[in-house]
């Protein structure tokens, strides 16, 4: 098969995704083993990205292991609310992966420069980082919003709720 140079990428393509907010469908879900034996398997989730404009992205991995960390476990809580999964009883990880598969989630996406080759991954500090894939386009705009816009969304928002109803004073029981 002769090779056609013409037709070669002239961009790498596999560029980082940009930090932002994706549309994330999970193509595939394994538990695997680590290099430590005596530590247990972990969950592997492979993402497929989707930007704003429905362009494809690239694919994240990301990982979810058996914890007592309360961050390890809110990020695997979210993942479960995102996927539509009711958090009720006990689930084994290995259960999860099988529960998640070809659900599409809306993840916040940031670089990890911690190594010498910076890598994406899911930003769970900056917000939740895991969303049901219906609040996108709120998630998309929240992320998108300047200090300005922020504040002005947030003090136009209806707060009639917090009134006190006139004539109530501090002893009136509602």
């Amino acid at each position: 098969m002769a090779i056609n140079f013409d037709s070669l990428p002239k961009s790498n393509p596999f560029a980082l995704p940009e930090p932002d907010v994706y549309k994330a469908k999970i193509v595939e879900a394994s538990m695997k083993q680590g290099k430590d034996a005596s530590k247990p398997p972990y969950l592997n989730l492979k993402y497929q990205l989707t930007n704003h404009a429905g362009k494809s992205c690239g694919a994240l991995f990301d990982i979810m292991a058996e914890s007592e960390s309360s961050v390890v476990q809110y990020k695997i809580g979210r993942v479960v609310q995102a996927c539509g999964i009711p958090l009720q009883g006990s689930m084994e990880l290995a259960d999860i992966a099988k529960l998640v598969m070809n659900k599409e989630i809306v993840i916040d996406v940031n670089h990890d420069k911690k190594s010498d080759q910076p890598r994406a991954q899911v930003d769970i500090f900056t917000r939740e980082g895991y969303y049901p894939i219906g609040q996108f386009e709120e998630i998309y705009k929240l992320a998108h919003m300047n200090d300005e816009q922020f504040q002005q969304e947030t003090t136009q928002q209806d707060t009639s709720f917090m009134n006190v109803p006139e004539g109530a004073d501090e002893e009136t029981e509602f």
